[in-house]
């Protein structure tokens, strides 16, 4: 890392740490989503530090909001960025295009990021992970009109990395979809344990949950309008301790 922080002599250097969120949906062009597992890095205040991935996945970027997946590319070489003066402050996002996917497409696929000091200093790991959407209504049932789903677990509990849940319903004339969370989450950017979430224009929708406090959450979502009975969950989504994240050597 690049850095006027050194270490006293003797003394091992400070560590990096990875904290990425896993099993988001790979990322398709044929809707409002931008499915996506956000990683945040911790280290030395003021060093910079350099995350690769294991190839054909995108980088993104953070702009002022990036909860719901959209922004510009990074592509897929080397992201450069420093460490605030708290030591973290890095995050961006990993989004898998669809041409990725196995051939089982069924099957989890996993990558790797790395963070690292080019001059030899510590090396830390974290492992994004994406999978298909989940069928909501894998019988075709005519009242039941949440068709598709998919969430994001182990985010950071700083308050601001997310654990993101993506619904699709099968028309925007069911206008929302009601979310519920417990324990010390919420849902951004409310605040609020329960929120009404607005369906964009193809039906679907982006629910965004912060914590700041390490635990499991239990999540549920329903389509109030409908004239079924629709709803999603429970499921859980974590919520993890940076401090407690053990930094892999490379």
């Amino acid at each position: 890392m690049d850095s006027d922080n050194r270490e006293p002599a003797g003394q091992a250097p400070a560590s990096v740490k990875v904290v990425a969120t896993t099993l988001a949906a790979y990322y398709i062009d044929d809707n409002s989503l931008n499915p996506c597992c956000w990683v945040n890095v911790y280290g030395p205040p003021g060093d910079t530090v350099y995350c690769d991935l294991t190839g054909g996945e995108l980088i993104v970027p953070p702009p002022d909001n990036l909860y719901d997946g959209d922004g510009t590319s990074y592509g897929t070489g080397t992201y450069k960025a420093t460490f605030d003066i708290n030591g973290g402050g890095v995050a961006f996002v990993v989004r898998a295009p669809y041409s990725l996917a196995l051939n089982d497409i069924s099957k989890l696929f996993s990558i790797v990021v790395t963070a690292k000091d080019p001059s030899g200093g510590p090396t830390a790991t974290g492992n994004p992970s994406f999978q298909k959407y989940t069928d909501a209504n894998p019988y075709n049932h005519p009242n039941k009109h949440l068709v598709g789903y998919n969430f994001t677990t182990g985010a950071a509990a700083d308050g601001i990395a997310p654990c993101c849940v993506y619904v699709k319903a099968d028309s925007n004339k069911w206008k929302i979809v009601t979310v519920t969370v417990d324990g010390s989450a919420t849902i951004f950017p409310t605040k609020s344990q329960t929120r009404d979430v607005e369906l964009e224009e193809d039906g679907t929708a982006v629910i965004v949950i912060v914590d700041k406090t390490a635990e499991i959450v239990n999540v549920n979502v329903s389509l109030p309008h409908s004239p079924g009975t629709d709803a999603l969950g429970p499921f859980q989504v974590s919520f993890v301790d940076p401090a407690k994240v053990q930094a892999s050597a490379a």
